[in-house]
């Protein structure tokens, strides 16, 4: 598995440096200049998000070790699902109009960013059942019966129960056809 480089490290940013620093001062060696070009090109892009695996919150999934597998099967399933875990936390944008898009959409430009995110949507998801146990207070006994089922029924926050609409008044006759 490659290393990936976001830019955010000390160390990336001295590789960027030094990639572009040789191609600058020493024109005569075009073959030394680093992969990139020397003028920053913004697109293509990787945006990230953050997802829940196994209750933590994570944008890549960590190298699989060739360690503790029954058979090579085992181990060839569980490097398939960390690279499609980690692929479904990435997105190449390559254009400003695709990234508005996916920004708008919560992808963010660094992992750092993308899990800040997911931890602020858990907390508004966590204020907002705590808002509703805080409401379940004041319900009727049914309601709250409700609420109970709902939440016992998964293991997220429950912050909004659908209620069950019954009839009020009298039940409609029945003829009965002689």
């Amino acid at each position: 598995m490659g290393l990936v480089h976001t830019g955010e490290t000390e160390a990336d940013k001295e590789l960027w440096r030094w990639d572009h620093t040789i191609a600058e001062t020493h024109p005569e060696f075009p073959a030394i200049r680093g992969l990139r070009p020397v003028s920053h090109q913004p697109f293509p892009a990787m945006l990230y998000r953050a997802q829940l695996r196994n209750g933590k919150a994570t944008c890549m999934a960590p190298p699989v070790s060739v360690y503790g597998w029954a058979d090579q099967a085992q181990y060839g399933q569980a490097c398939l699902e960390a690279d499609s875990f980690t692929k479904s936390c990435q997105r190449i944008v390559r254009d400003e109009a695709e990234e508005r898009r996916a920004l708008s959409d919560g992808w963010r430009p660094t992992p750092a960013l993308a899990l800040a995110e997911l931890e602020a949507q858990q907390q508004r998801i966590g204020n907002a059942a705590a808002e509703a146990a805080y409401a379940a207070q004041r319900m009727t006994a049914t309601a709250k019966a409700e609420l109970k089922a709902a939440e016992e029924a998964t293991s997220d926050h429950v912050t909004d129960v659908v209620p069950v609409r019954r009839k009020r008044g009298r039940p409609p006759t029945r003829s009965v056809a002689v």
